[in-house]
């Protein structure tokens, strides 16, 4: 029997084996043959254990740090090595990196089974860390304006001071004989510029640092513990009635119950003083609220500042019809922070004083908690002083010049980078050679053609080649100026219009145009204030003559994509008709949505706590991707040109290739091109000047 039983066991044991040798040693072990074979050298192949006991020896003397970095002395840039029983092919050669981080071969890299299998349940399917494919390519888009130049460039005084610090403490060390760690040392910079960039953070000491990193890793393993909690609830779609775009196409969202509630989701609550997980004393299983009800009394008010009339309305009066169904929308949710969202409607009748007046009467007499508002740059200009004065929040939504960054104001329409120099791209590309650069007489076109005249000569067009003239608001008497376009534009190179021509003027150019003979065909013009809204209101034999000319925006309503398909749906649905939507409308809509995610997260309207939250908030815009909120109070956004239709609308011509993060203060002039901006602390400030490294705010 014993002999038996012996037999058994060996059987069973060399059946292991051979399992564990066909499974996990055999596999590694021609893995690892065959980079041999290739003439890369590396460490031993042990077979199951790897290099553990090796790690084992550095991390008991302390030394974890130096490992890699004596295998690339022993071994050079690319080795093998294992960690456990798997063998690994370390890579630290710049162009064998860039190889395989690059789109056309990044296919062919996969994440390994342990990301989906362990990770992905925890932190979702979502993120750089997991997706793989088309899903990761879209991770990184979002995450690469944070690289941008404009983002990096405003890291400068960051870093300078950091650098400054470091260098002052070598001299230190040198001076008083002192052993100086240089390793340790320059850990710590680095670590200290990347916190102190990435959440104003500021820690001078590695042991801080360390203490610092761990309370962190500490809160996020508690969020994933409480995260996989969560998971064993089934939690039921308590909002299935399509009512917003935002729920229609994003993961819903838990933000609009109270707090109370909030806490009362899970059994079990984390206890920081004992370091354990206890019975969570407010937690009682019962059904989830329907969003539509509210968990609290009062309303929080919401200030629209657009013109209902004057020469500015024909662009600026869809965008109140929109908030007030944003609103609604966030009504039928539950509202914001448990209280329903409340309307309050001026009209400021394209008038700026009238502007600076209703701004100061919705924030100090109807006591609203945000603004969304303003079109043209002369009226933003006029309320500025009263938004810093009483320390309340403006969304402005339109494009404009840049050359501007305050704390009170948030930019969700175009600055010049965003629009003005792609366009000026795509007619070069074109083959034209001089530019009229015709625009409506105030601050948004004078500024930006100046960056474009400052942009042509840089791409070495002559100042003969460049035609600038300004018109009053409501211009209509075009003839003579159509005529020196026309001549202007006879002398064999290919020439087009750039226009910032603002409001009602539009329609009597584009006529006299028309009249004229000037066509797409011959001397092509570039629109930066002309939607879809506008052309609906141009007549139909003026329209027909204009088609094949271009626009610049972010956003056309004919992109086609789900989230924008649906908030075209809602829109038409709401307004009764087949009104169109625009740019500066998908401009408001992540502006509002913003605010919201903002404040939820904040869980308060103060405009102090909200101004802060802002940063870093992203939010889906209406051509599939992201719009995130930059240190410097601009969004970031795709580019669009689109050539006009017979139907009004227009087909997009091109688009790039990713996101472009608004600039603040161009490059392009001399006076800007020192300047960034970036509101977190440590450098708070709207105007630093990094030659002087002073902060210029007025």
């Amino acid at each position: 029997m014993f002999s038996i039983l012996l037999y058994i066991f060996l059987i069973i044991l060399l059946t292991l084996c051979l399992i564990i040798y066909i499974k996990l040693i055999r596999p590694e072990k021609l893995i690892y043959d065959k980079f041999r074979r290739q003439g890369i050298t590396g460490e031993p192949f042990i077979p199951l254990l790897g290099q553990i006991p090796d790690l084992h020896r550095y991390r008991e003397a302390d030394k974890m740090m130096n490992y890699y970095g004596d295998l690339v002395e022993k071994h050079g840039h690319v080795l093998l090595y294992s960690f456990g029983p798997v063998v690994r092919l370390l890579v630290n050669e710049p162009d064998m990196l860039a190889d395989v981080l690059s789109r056309q071969n990044s296919k062919n890299y996969i994440k390994p089974v342990i990301a989906t299998t362990v990770f992905a349940p925890i932190i979702g399917y979502h993120n750089l860390l997991v997706a793989d494919g088309s899903e990761h390519e879209r991770a990184r888009r979002m995450i690469n304006p944070a690289f941008y130049h404009t983002n990096l460039k405003s890291m400068i005084s960051i870093i300078a001071d950091r650098t400054k610090k470091t260098i002052e403490k070598i001299l230190n060390k040198e001076t008083n004989s002192e052993e100086i760690d240089l390793q340790n040392l320059f850990n710590t910079l680095i670590l200290s510029i990347i916190v102190s960039s990435a959440f104003g953070a500021d820690f001078e000491t590695n042991t801080n640092a360390k203490d610092i990193m761990c309370l962190v890793l500490t809160e996020v393993l508690d969020a994933v513990l409480y995260r996989s909690l969560q998971m064993d609830f089934d939690t039921p779609d308590v909002d299935s009635d399509n009512d917003d775009v935002a729920d229609d196409i994003r993961t819903k969202s838990r933000s609009s119950y109270d707090s109370e509630y909030q806490r009362a989701k899970s059994p079990y609550i984390y206890n920081h003083r004992t370091s354990t997980y206890d019975k969570n004393p407010y937690y009682r299983h019962r059904p989830y609220r329907p969003r539509h009800v509210f968990t609290s009394t009062g309303s929080i008010k919401v200030g629209i500042l657009h013109s209902k009339t004057g020469a500015i309305a024909i662009s600026e009066s869809i965008l109140i019809d929109l908030l007030l169904l944003l609103i609604k929308q966030q009504n039928q949710k539950g509202g914001l922070l448990g209280k329903k969202l409340k309307p309050v409607v001026v009209d400021p009748a394209s008038n700026d004083t009238l502007f600076a007046e209703l701004a100061e009467q919705l924030i100090v007499k109807r006591k609203v908690s945000v603004v969304f508002g303003c079109w043209t740059s002369t009226s933003r200009i006029a309320v500025r002083p009263v938004f810093k004065k009483y320390n309340s929040i403006l969304f402005y939504s339109t494009q404009f010049e840049g050359q501007e960054s305050d704390r009170n104001i948030f930019y969700t329409g175009a600055s010049p980078n965003q629009q003005a120099i792609q366009a000026v791209d795509y007619l070069m590309g074109l083959g034209v050679e001089r530019w009229v650069l015709e625009g409506t007489d105030y601050i948004y076109p004078r500024t930006t053609n100046a960056i474009l005249k400052a942009y042509l000569k840089q791409k070495g067009v002559s100042t003969n080649d460049i035609r600038e003239n300004y018109t009053p608001f409501s211009f209509t008497d075009w003839a003579a100026e159509v005529t020196l376009i026309k001549t202007f534009g006879s002398t064999g190179k290919k020439t087009a219009i750039i226009s910032t021509i603002n409001g009602d003027s539009n329609v009597a150019f584009y006529t006299e145009l028309t009249n004229q003979g000037i066509s797409s065909a011959n001397i092509p013009f570039m629109a930066f204030s002309v939607s879809e809204n506008e052309l609906t209101q141009i007549p139909a034999d003026t329209l027909s003559g204009i088609v094949g000319n271009y626009a610049s925006w972010n956003y056309f309503q004919s992109i086609d994509t789900p989230i924008n398909e649906e908030f075209i749906k809602q829109w038409q649905q709401y307004t009764g008709h087949d009104n169109v939507t625009n740019d500066p409308m998908e401009a408001t809509y992540i502006a509002f949505n913003m605010w919201i995610k903002a404040v939820t997260g904040a869980q308060t309207t103060d405009a102090d706590t909200v101004i802060d939250r802002m940063v870093g908030v992203a939010v889906p815009n209406l051509s599939g991707g992201y719009a995130s909120m930059l240190a410097n109070h601009y969004i970031t956004k795709p580019v669009y040109i689109g050539s006009i239709t017979d139907d009004g609308q227009f087909d997009v011509v091109y688009q790039t290739p990713g996101l472009v993060a608004g600039d603040a203060w161009s490059d392009y002039l001399s006076s800007s091109a020192p300047l960034i901006s970036d509101w977190r602390k440590p450098l708070a400030c709207g105007e630093f000047n990094t030659n002087n490294h002073k902060c210029e705010d007025p």
